[in-house]
């Protein structure tokens, strides 16, 4: 039989192992051997869907002589494992990772771009099989240096800091948050501690919420409920909420200023380790959160964030608030486009420029009024009395 013309017949494996059971391992082999359009053998039965049982026995059998073909590329140049991961196949990618026949640093091209095995099943969107190569990827740890620190081990079990990042954020973006649980929990030997150690405990600590941020600003859709999911379980890592998270030294409010969310403001904000401190810190611009939701005209979060702030510091702000509304004036003569729709008409513009003097206003407003009432003695009738006749009432 040959393989160029049963390459689309489901006979293929009856005849596989009519060949087992005849015990004729030389026609068998030259099967295994031949190349068709779609590739070698196991291209054939992983695109057929064919179980496991069948691939088991011929690797079981010729043992070395399969791992060239596991690794070899058919003309669109991906390899039977990487086509096991587009069919989601996932006994087989456990399987031949256990087996160790997968070279881990071939890097396949497709579409004239690069993809090592990870960023390959990261791409395809398969979380399972990301954590069997990342599980498989520990396994090649080397437990003899000792030099080895945290960013070196998470560029050997991700391949890159790029692809780190990449990888978490996959996890995060589909709200798989028992997915992302096990792969922080992977462990591995860490020779400087001489211990085993989780993957969670060598992340630089803001990673997973810097992740988070990352995928919010970018995602188009609506956050759902999977996601605030996710979110509450990165908090419960107890990331450090009023630390800048990247090199434009934004923190966490300063992303809500760019894309406001009120269920994320809330969960960040009632989290013990927010600090309302973070209000005022600065990025690389010189801007605070407060300033940068004008500088990007989002109204809800300047008045999300105003109504967190001491009312000292909001009596102050105006001179900034000014300042940013005198450059979003500038701005707006010369370039309409920077704007949402809903504010490129000059009415609409100028009523978003009130809008942020009104907010600020009436936040002033509340705060002095609240204020005005807790230093304001109250009356109450609710004081024990001192004397059985004593008809008046307690002041407090």
């Amino acid at each position: 039989m040959s393989l160029k013309r049963e390459a689309n017949s489901l006979k293929l494996k009856d005849r596989i192992e009519s060949l087992f059971n005849e015990k004729k391992y030389d026609d068998l082999r030259k099967l295994c051997f031949e190349a068709s359009d779609k590739g070698n053998i196991f291209h054939i039965l992983i695109e057929e869907n064919c179980d496991l049982e069948i691939i088991e026995k011929l690797i079981n059998k010729f043992s070395f002589e399969i791992i060239e073909l596991m690794n070899h590329s058919n003309k669109f140049g991906i390899t039977p494992f990487h086509l096991s991961i587009i069919k989601k196949k996932s006994d087989l990618v456990w399987y031949f990772l256990k087996k160790n026949i997968i070279d881990l640093e071939k890097k396949i091209t497709i579409n004239e771009k690069e993809f090592d095995i990870l960023e390959f099943a990261n791409q395809q969107n398969n979380l399972e099989a990301v954590t069997a190569i990342v599980k498989a990827r520990i396994n090649m740890i080397e437990v003899t240096d000792h030099t080895f620190n945290q960013k070196n081990l998470l560029e050997i079990i991700f391949s890159s800091k790029k692809n780190t990042l990449k990888v978490l954020k996959n996890f995060i973006s589909q709200g798989k948050i028992d997915d992302l649980q096990d792969i922080l929990d992977l462990e591995f030997y860490y020779p400087r501690q001489m211990k085993r150690t989780a993957i969670r405990e060598i992340l630089p600590k803001q990673s997973l919420i810097y992740c988070y941020y990352d995928f919010f600003i970018n995602e188009k859709q609506d956050i759902d409920p999977r996601h605030l999911k996710t979110l509450e379980f990165i908090l419960s890592k107890n990331p450090d909420l009023n630390k800048s998270l990247d090199s434009s030294s934004e923190n966490a409010m300063h992303y809500l200023a760019r894309k406001f969310d009120k269920d994320v403001f809330r969960l960040i904000t009632q989290h013990p380790g927010f600090n309302n401190k973070s209000l005022n810190m600065l990025d690389c611009q010189n801007r605070t959160p407060i300033d940068l939701s004008v500088t990007k005209c989002n109204i809800e979060a300047f008045e999300a964030m105003i109504d967190l702030q001491e009312i000292n510091a909001l009596k102050q702000y105006l001179p900034r608030l000014n300042y940013y509304v005198k450059k979003l004036r500038i701005l707006y003569r010369s370039n309409k486009k920077y704007f949402p729709k809903k504010y490129r008409t000059s009415e609409d513009f100028t009523r978003l420029c009130n809008s942020f003097y009104i907010k600020l206003s009436r936040s002033i407003m509340k705060k002095e009024l609240q204020e005005f009432k807790e230093q304001t003695p109250s009356k109450s009738c609710g004081s024990p009395r001192t004397t059985d006749d004593s008809s008046s009432c307690s002041i407090l």
